[in-house]
């Protein structure tokens, strides 16, 4: 998928058990992680995550202010085994999501005209 480039792009995540059945989540035992990793690069930025522990969902954001190809790592951290929270992060499915940051449209007034019939 693409998306154009902008101050922050937002997607949320939906936790499910393994049948696909969504989660209730009330006293907070699961967390996410996102981080945005540049193809040009290989540069990883964090994104940022916000819970809602009840409807166990969360919003991601990242910022998509840079032209160009990226791949978006979403991850379950904190994993419960057992009962017992391990250090370290699962991957999501799907996850990574490649995502292309296309050009934003113009912007009249950051345009500028130069050149001798301007001055």
């Amino acid at each position: 998928p693409s998306v154009t480039a902008s101050d922050a792009v937002m997607f949320v995540i939906e936790a499910r058990d393994r049948f696909g059945h969504p989660l209730h989540d009330p006293a907070g035992h699961l967390r996410f992680g996102v981080e945005v990793q540049s193809l040009e690069t290989g540069i990883f930025i964090p994104g940022s995550v916000s819970s809602n522990r009840e409807h166990c969902k969360a919003v991601c954001c990242y910022d998509a202010t840079k032209v160009g190809n990226y791949l978006i790592h979403v991850y379950q951290l904190g994993v419960m085994v057992d009962g017992i929270r391990q250090n370290g992060r699962v991957p999501i499915g799907g996850s990574p999501f490649p995502v292309v940051v296309k050009a934003g449209p113009l912007d009249a007034y950051c345009t500028r005209g130069t050149g001798p019939g301007l001055t």
